[in-house]
């Protein structure tokens, strides 16, 4: 999930930092056996649904209340680039396809990912 100030910020999408599926390429993938971040895992089904699964009203309202800059949900969150300033004007959902890097690449990076679709 993505947001931007639109014109006001010259298009500038910055990534909202989920506690399990991080935006950092470079951050390690976060087991919490047998439990997991629920707001994560309803992410990942939601993406499982393809395009159908973001019109779940629970989604939508998510998306809603990252527009309003909504602390509650906020705190859900690793990180919200918007918190500390205006909110959002825009959101969007892009999907990418993860996968694990070489652990001998040369770099920190743990994931790369490739661009799928924005929902």
């Amino acid at each position: 999930v993505e947001g931007s100030r639109g014109e006001a910020d010259d298009w500038n999408w910055r990534e909202f930092d989920f506690r399990g599926q991080r935006a950092d390429l470079n951050a390690r993938p976060v087991v919490l056996a047998p439990w997991h971040w629920r707001l994560d895992w309803q992410l990942w089904i939601a993406a499982c649904k393809g395009p159908n699964g973001t019109n779940d009203r629970w989604f939508l309202s998510l998306l809603l209340k990252l527009l309003e800059n909504d602390a509650a949900t906020s705190s859900l969150l690793h990180a919200n680039p918007f918190l500390d300033s205006e909110p959002p004007t825009h959101v969007r959902v892009s999907q990418y396809r993860y996968a694990f890097v070489a652990p001998d690449n040369g770099t920190e990076a743990v994931w790369t990912r490739e661009p799928r679709r924005v929902l």
